[in-house]
């Protein structure tokens, strides 16, 4: 009998999705409780931490859905086949899509035998082909558990699938951002690098563009806001044409004052965006939730976003952040003006949202969820 816990961590996406970083950070925090880990990914860490193993095993998978599938089915075959030769029992998901694919990879394990949980991000993709009968097999036959980031996406869960046990979902926070960022530079030094001028003040719009994230919403407010603003898109369009942003620039007359990054942004480029802007802004119709929101939490950047419920949990209006009410472009040329004509609201906002991000959001409470209702010694 062993009496150490292990468990693998599976990610295809990995760095192609910006995953990396969660994947890193959630491994070591368990490896801090005591837990042997094992990640399966296409990226290979900087550094080395004891009782963390990682495998690169999924190549990049490209564009052809038939290139893709079967890349994804032998990287899974592999892995699993290595998590049985080496001990290791009980894996841990990504759920992003519910579709036949996906089911394939949870039969896969289920057929080596292995303890399957899996953390949902969403809870219904945002893209297609998603089915409800996988879904319910997935997460109601297959999983031991399942783990979600917020009340907000437990409610919904069980409305979806009222079958599924109250006792099988657990809440586990997104974990921080505090170890991504740099002691250098500061706002100055990191307008200075991107070329950008001191005296005029940036919105960062970040992530990757897509209808559900309200890109359009910010456009049609931006004429409202003050004269000396800039807004900065960063991030690459996820299934949509940019085109029609493209010529809501135009329509609106902003030519001047966008700024569009469509594109990768690597880390040290997100670095200097998230020190050099003023305030994120992030105007989205419906969100399970917001590793962006997050990550400008931990930056101390002040974060306007739209009064969703998941926002709403960890966003207190006035205190560590402004709400806005969700598709109203007028609303949200409130909230931004409000905090140019307080600049206190600013300084508040950057020590209150770093407090919430440590108190509520730290990766050591996201593994001890998963240590206290996943793992066991074998």
């Amino acid at each position: 009998m062993n009496d150490t816990p292990s468990i693998a961590l599976l990610d295809p996406v990995g760095q192609m999705a910006g995953m990396d970083y969660y994947d890193w950070s959630l491994v070591k925090a368990l490896a801090n409780r005591g837990v042997m880990c094992h990640l399966f990914s296409n990226f290979t860490p900087s550094s080395q931490v004891a009782q963390v193993s990682t495998y690169s095993v999924y190549p990049n998978l490209g564009k052809s859905k038939w290139r893709k599938g079967i890349h994804l089915l032998l990287g899974h075959w592999k892995t699993f086949r290595s998590c049985k030769k080496m001990g290791i029992q009980q894996v841990l998901l990504h759920a992003f899509h519910y579709r036949p694919l996906d089911y394939l990879t949870y039969w896969l394990a289920h057929r080596f035998g292995l303890k399957i949980a899996v953390i949902a991000h969403d809870i219904e993709s945002f893209g297609s082909g998603d089915r409800q009968a996988l879904k319910e097999k997935i997460l109601c036959k297959m999983a031991s558990v399942v783990f979600v980031h917020n009340q907000f996406s437990r409610k919904t869960l069980q409305a979806n699938l009222p079958q599924l046990p109250a006792s099988k979902v657990q809440v586990m926070p997104h974990g921080d951002y505090f170890d991504c960022i740099s002691k250098i530079p500061e706002q100055a030094a990191a307008r200075e690098q991107l070329g950008w001028q001191p005296e005029t003040h940036y919105l960062l719009f970040f992530g990757l563009i897509k209808q559900v994230k309200g890109l359009d919403i910010l456009l049609e407010a931006m004429p409202d806001f003050p004269a000396n603003t800039h807004l900065i898109i960063a991030g690459r369009p996820w299934k949509e044409d940019f085109s029609r942003y493209s010529e809501l620039i135009q329509k609106k007359g902003l030519q001047n004052r966008v700024t569009c990054l469509l594109h990768y942004i690597d880390d040290a480029k997100r670095d200097l965006l998230f020190k050099a802007s003023n305030m994120l802004i992030a105007p989205y119709k419906h969100i399970y939730q917001s590793g962006t929101i997050l990550m400008a939490m931990s930056y101390g950047l002040p974060v306007v976003t739209s009064d969703l419920e998941p926002n709403k949990e960890f966003i207190n209006d006035g205190q560590n952040g402004s709400l806005f009410e969700s598709k109203n472009p007028d609303d949200l040329a409130r909230a931004v003006s409000q905090l140019f004509e307080q600049p206190e609201l600013s300084s508040q906002y950057a020590i209150n949202s770093v407090e919430t991000i440590r108190q509520q959001n730290s990766w050591s409470l996201a593994a001890k969820v998963i240590h206290e209702n996943f793992l066991t010694t074998s």
